[in-house]
């Protein structure tokens, strides 16, 4: 399913868990009992009554001249939350350094700055294929006190300034600024830059990727429910030795697909994208 509307029941929870995007209608029970979708793109509609939870289920007769726990709910207001999550744009989500640029240690200068080869040309086409490219890094550095806010600042604005000038946009850079040791909710492979983009932008995360040079990209896009691509530059060679010396324990953690560099990883899009542009419509692929 692209997107599933429910009433708060086993069903609402199955597409959740599955990663599809949910909008929960809860009437006369109430989010404080835990029952919520926990989706990063689910959305409830709740009324927030005083009364609710009448009980458990919300099957006790209502004491209220009205059921306003439901009729404060507008129809409307859920047909406009669902035409929004329908008509999000699909994305790729893109590590920074050792995937776009060079990898070097908590880069803090411009000067520093250099993209990798064919990097541009993978963006184009990347971006040619409609998708919408943001960029989610860990730059523990400023926790580290090697660089500064306002130094990782002033690299992403170039980066966004010089890919500009190429008629790339990217929609956003996304940044975790902590040390892993703080346990944040914003460190790759955690979901919290995923959240920030998706409030600040129309995005959809069925059908999504994730393409970096660490598990920890690897592992968010598995997090996400996307799917990912290592790049073997950067840290990309240490990070596929390190999965595959141990099969057993870092089976699940395998990427999609592994790619020389990012040039070669859009063209592995690319061509996924044709493949199903051209797989025959089966009463099983239609959309109703």
């Amino acid at each position: 399913c692209d997107l599933f509307i429910s009433n708060d029941s086993g069903p609402m929870h199955l597409a959740s868990a599955l990663g599809v995007p949910t909008i929960g209608i809860f009437g006369p029970t109430s989010l404080g009992l835990g029952f919520s979708p926990s989706g990063l793109e689910d959305k409830v509609f709740w009324a927030g009554v005083e009364c609710s939870p009448c009980s458990l289920h919300g099957e006790k007769d209502c004491v209220k001249e009205s059921r306003y726990c439901m009729d404060n709910i507008k129809p409307e207001k859920v047909i406009e939350e669902a035409k929004r999550k329908l008509s999000a744009n699909k994305i790729i989500f893109l590590d920074r350094d050792g995937t776009i640029t060079e990898e070097k240690d908590f880069i803090s200068k411009v000067e520093e700055i250099k993209f990798l080869p064919g990097s541009k040309e993978a963006l184009k086409i990347l971006q040619g294929l409609g998708y919408k490219l943001v960029i989610v890094s860990n730059q523990s550095g400023i926790a580290r006190g090697i660089m500064t806010v306002e130094q990782v600042e002033k690299v992403n604005s170039f980066i966004l300034k010089d890919l500009a000038k190429e008629g790339i946009k990217i929609e956003a850079i996304y940044y975790c600024p902590h040390h892993p040791d703080e346990n944040c909710d914003c460190r790759k492979p955690r979901t919290g830059l995923i959240k920030r983009a998706l409030r600040d932008h129309q995005l959809k995360l069925k059908g999504a990727w994730v393409v970096g040079d660490k598990l920890s990209d690897v592992l968010l896009g598995k997090n996400i429910k996307g799917k990912s691509i290592l790049v073997l530059t950067g840290y990309g060679q240490e990070t596929k030795q390190k999965i595959e010396s141990d099969s057993e324990v870092y089976d699940w953690q395998k990427p999609d697909y592994t790619a020389k560099d990012l040039l070669e990883a859009a063209s592995f899009i690319k061509s996924e994208v044709l493949t199903e542009s051209t797989e025959p419509v089966t009463n099983s692929h239609k959309k109703f």
